[in-house]
């Protein structure tokens, strides 16, 4: 069996305006601002096989991973963003479940809105879809689409900033 359309991928970065790349925040942001950027990571043996219980393989040794993404705040409460992700994979040592070594994954498109503000502490939500337009068969995106919901919370108090995105990735 050659790779698997299935989406393998457990942090999906956002571009959130004048805050960190890859991480999602609450915080209300001016209207009209847009952010664009690119994250690259590396990611070591992303997907392994197992059998009866003990590690077989590396279906996968190494991917370069890159996320192209743009966020746009509409007004102080409310934005749209989208991300589209690409990568190579470094062949594992189980040929047989190979994907293609190049190709995109899944497109996200989504909303992040800001709820409620009581001092350092924002609250807020975000509603994604994933989009399957990933290269069939290479472990990068599924068939179907997909939504991923979230609450985020985020305390600001001087120089310290905590977020938390807490999200349940639904499929059918």
């Amino acid at each position: 069996m050659p790779g698997v359309s299935a989406d393998i991928e457990l942090v999906r970065p956002y571009f959130t305006p004048g805050d960190t790349p890859g991480v999602d925040v609450p915080r209300p942001g001016k209207a009209g601002t847009l952010s664009v950027g690119t994250l690259l990571q590396y990611e070591a043996e992303p997907l392994v096989l197992y059998r009866y219980g003990d590690q077989d393989g590396a279906v996968i040794d190494g991917r370069f991973a890159m996320a192209f993404g743009a966020s746009l705040d509409f007004s102080k409460h409310f934005g749209a963003r989208l991300t589209l992700p690409l990568a190579y994979d470094f062949p594992g040592t189980e040929p047989d479940f190979e994907g293609a070594a190049f190709g995109n994954g899944d497109l996200s498109v989504g909303v992040r809105a800001h709820v409620w503000a009581w001092g350092p502490i924002n609250l807020g939500a975000h509603a994604d879809l994933l989009v399957p337009i990933g290269t069939t068969s290479a472990w990068k995106g599924e068939g179907n689409v997909r939504g991923l919901p979230g609450v985020l919370v985020a305390l600001h108090a001087g120089p310290v900033s905590l977020r938390s995105d807490t999200a349940v990735m639904l499929r059918g």
